[in-house]
């Protein structure tokens, strides 16, 4: 049974459900946006292209949806922004930190 916060990030405890929607997305990214520069251990170097949300969660599930919503609140509370994606309009894009 997950009953442990997997990780805090800006002072946020993840859930497991938030936890799961970064990773899938920051994992989706690195492999498919075409930056140059990004990957597991190294920051992403912002030459690759904008990919939507839809691509990643595509099915109009109930499942995909909760995660759009939950993509969203990380989105607003400025967890994408130090994970180092920038999502705006519903696209989303590795970008550099400095």
């Amino acid at each position: 049974m997950k009953t442990r916060s997997p990780e805090t990030i800006l002072g946020h405890n993840l859930s497991w459900a938030e936890f799961e929607v970064l990773n899938a997305v920051q994992d989706y990214l690195r492999k498919n946006s075409g930056d140059s520069h990004w990957s597991a251990s190294t920051s992403p170097k912002g030459d690759g292209r904008q990919v939507p949300v839809s691509e990643i969660f595509g099915a109009r599930s109930n499942q995909d949806n909760a995660r759009r919503r939950t993509l969203s609140r990380l989105a607003e509370i400025g967890i994408l922004r130090v994970c180092e994606i920038q999502y705006e309009g519903g696209m989303l894009k590795g970008i550099p930190v400095h």
